[in-house]
């Protein structure tokens, strides 16, 4: 089984639920309640969680990470398994098998 984020496994990632988020310009900061630990997204890594709370899949994150910011989809699979990778070591997201 991949440890990758990309998730071959079809899990479903989702935010965790003691995390409030607050758009801020460009940016995003994020507060972990049960943490107390403050976090915060450039442009990309704003757009990734927004398309997570809309309980898009990595495909469809991927497709509109192209689209919007005119990378190709190797750099957005990268983008966006790096900030999974890093989300996750946080536990600021979870994943769900569907």
């Amino acid at each position: 089984m991949s440890t990758d984020p990309d998730l071959a496994d079809h899990s479903v990632i989702r935010p965790e639920e003691d995390v409030i988020v607050r758009r801020m310009g460009e940016s995003a900061v994020l507060v972990h309640l049960s943490t107390n630990q403050i976090y915060e997204l450039n442009e990309t890594g704003t757009r990734i969680w927004e398309l997570l709370e809309q309980g898009r899949s990595s495909t469809e994150i991927n497709d509109q990470l192209c689209a919007e910011f005119t990378v190709s989809s190797t750099e957005a699979r990268e983008a966006y398994n790096n900030l999974l990778t890093h989300l996750l070591d946080k536990a600021l997201i979870r994943r769900e098998t569907p």
